[in-house]
C-alpha cells in the first residue's frame, strides 16, 4: 500500500519529465532545421546583434567574408578569444551607414538597404531589417536559451551585371 502512494506521487513528475524532454527536442529539431534553411539559401545571410556581433552566418556569406577583395569583413574583438565576431566595412562612409541601419533594425526601426562596393568594384546589395523573434531564438540556440535582444537580420547579394559570353563562344 505504501509503494502504490509512492507511485502515485511520484507519477506526474516522471510524466512532466517526459513531456519537457519531448520538447526539448522538437526544439533542437527546429533549431536544426532553421540553419540549415538559412544554409540553403541562395544568398548570403548573416544575422547580428546591435553592436554587429555576428550570431549566425551562412555559408555564402562566410566565404563572401574571407574573399581578400571583399568589402565587407569579420573581426575578434574582446580581452580574449571567445569574446566574439563582429562585423565591418571596410570603408569608413560604408561602415557608418551599416552602423546606423543595425540600429535602426535592432531598436524598432525598419532597418534599409545599402550598397557595399570592394576594392575592385564588385558591388554587393545589403539588406538589413529586424529579425523575429521566433529566428532570433533559432539562430541563438536552445543552450543560450534564445535571444534576449532584438537581432538584425542582414542578407547580402552580388550587384554586378552578369559576365558576357566570350565571342569564340558566339
Amino acid at each position: 500500500l505504501t509503494h502504490v502512494r509512492l507511485l502515485k506521487t511520484l507519477m506526474p513528475h516522471v510524466q512532466r519529465a517526459i513531456e519537457l524532454r519531448a520538447r526539448l527536442g522538437r526544439d533542437n529539431e527546429t533549431v536544426a532545421l532553421t540553419r540549415a534553411a538559412l544554409d540553403a539559401l541562395p544568398v548570403g545571410v548573416s544575422v547580428v546583434d546591435a553592436g554587429l556581433k555576428i550570431r549566425f552566418i551562412n555559408d555564402l556569406a562566410r566565404k563572401y567574408l574571407a574573399r581578400p577583395d571583399s568589402g565587407l569583413f569579420s573581426m575578434r574583438s574582446g580581452p580574449y578569444a571567445g569574446s566574439g565576431v563582429y562585423l565591418a566595412a571596410m570603408s569608413r562612409e560604408e561602415a557608418g551607414v551599416l552602423r546606423r541601419l543595425v540600429a535602426s533594425a535592432t531598436s524598432g526601426g525598419s532597418g534599409g538597404a545599402m550598397r557595399v562596393t570592394s576594392r575592385n568594384g564588385a558591388v554587393v546589395g545589403l539588406m538589413v531589417a529586424p529579425a523575429s523573434q521566433g529566428l532570433a531564438n533559432d539562430v541563438s540556440g536552445i543552450e543560450d536559451g534564445g535571444a534576449r535582444e532584438p537581432l538584425a537580420l542582414l542578407i547580402l547579394r552580388p550587384l554586378n551585371p552578369k559576365i558576357a559570353p566570350q565571342a569564340e563562344m558566339l
